[in-house]
């Protein structure tokens, strides 16, 4: 059955129908239908699976984010997470105008991250051309795999940071996700950090924080996956 185009529901949505409801069941049919990956190992371009762990991620995911409660995720490198995760942010993104940052342990790592995000929007403009999907801005070197900054087509902005670059991420982000947090020198600086940024106003949602990263016996680890408050960890209380 051929997808039917229709009016997005809000004016900044770039998606088409079914893909611009805010549910877990569009974000996984988004990520299984609309996000290819690439696999180095192998040179092989793919879809997100439709497998049963996708799919509950992606429960979490939004049920986390729709309540801007932090979600910790501690992963294997098989299960593709953060492919998965750039693109339920890039999904987010395209639902309603917003800013995500995304700081991993490096500059290069972090900016291969947005490379992700560059990467699979090039595929789903190619290999979907019914989405009419504007071309998205990148900047930075994707030609080597590190982009700075993803602009989509509705003004949402996607940037990156790493560990010495703290004092960049600024105020009012909508996600701020941390790729290996476990690794990183200060776990509990960058968490409470996150937490502060993402604060909104009273009267509104706020941002959201993810962590990502795979198990760490690190006693800071330890502590922010108990949920400890950004201004206890931070020494404000």
């Amino acid at each position: 059955m051929d997808l039917v185009i229709l009016a997005p529901r809000k004016s900044d949505c770039l998606w088409p129908t079914p893909y611009d409801i805010d549910s877990p069941e569009v974000a996984f049919r988004f990520l299984t239908e609309c996000w290819w990956t690439f696999n180095e190992a192998d040179q092989e371009i793919a879809l997100v699976p439709k497998k049963s762990y996708v799919e509950e991620l992606c429960h979490e995911w939004h049920g986390a984010f729709a309540r801007r409660q932090a979600l910790l995720i501690e992963k294997s490198r098989r299960l593709i997470v953060s492919w998965i995760c750039r693109g339920l942010e890039t999904w987010q993104m395209g639902l309603t105008k917003g800013e995500t940052h995304i700081v991993d342990q490096t500059h290069e790592n972090s900016a291969e991250h947005l490379w992700r995000v560059h990467f699979a929007l090039g595929q789903l403009r190619e290999r979907r051309p019914e989405f009419r999907l504007t071309k998205h801005e990148v900047r930075g070197s994707p030609a080597a795999k590190q982009a700075t900054h993803v602009i989509l087509p509705n003004g949402s902005l996607m940037t990156q940071g790493h560990q010495d670059a703290i004092s960049e991420q600024g105020k009012g982000k909508t996600i701020v996700t941390l790729e290996e947090i476990s690794k990183y020198r200060s776990p509990a600086a960058f968490w409470g950090q996150a937490l502060i940024v993402t604060q909104g106003a009273a009267a509104g949602n706020g941002g959201w924080v993810c962590g990502v990263a795979n198990a760490s016996p690190i006693s800071e680890w330890q502590e922010i996956k108990g949920f400890a408050s950004a201004r206890e960890m931070l020494g404000l209380e």
